[in-house]
């Protein structure tokens, strides 16, 4: 999905996106611009109408790392995995919060 800056700047409130694009599927790619593939799992885009600080930029990584790291089975048996998954989530959303976001 893509959102021109310009639109991403009208939202009054924060919007945070990201992901990476490097397991995307043959099939899905005709709706990726180019300039976004072909990144490795630790490059994660990030699309944000406010400054992303760098700490939550490396908690964001980081999060990308660790659901990549992880499969399917354990989101259901590893309690570890679930545990790992949202104590880094939580980091995330704190790092979010703390940043200052005024609407133009």
């Amino acid at each position: 999905h893509y959102m021109p800056e310009e639109d991403l700047q009208k939202y009054p409130y924060k919007v945070l996106q990201f992901g990476s694009l490097s397991r995307i599927p043959k099939e899905l790619r005709k709706f990726v611009l180019p300039e976004y593939l072909g990144h490795s799992v630790d490059q994660v885009l990030c699309f944000a109408n406010f400054p992303v600080s760098a700490e939550l930029k490396a908690a964001l990584d980081e999060m990308v790392r660790i659901t990549f790291a992880y499969n399917e089975e354990d989101a259901v048996q590893n309690c570890a995995a679930l545990k790992e998954l949202v104590e880094q989530q939580r980091l995330c959303r704190y790092y979010f919060e703390k940043i200052d976001f005024k609407s133009e």
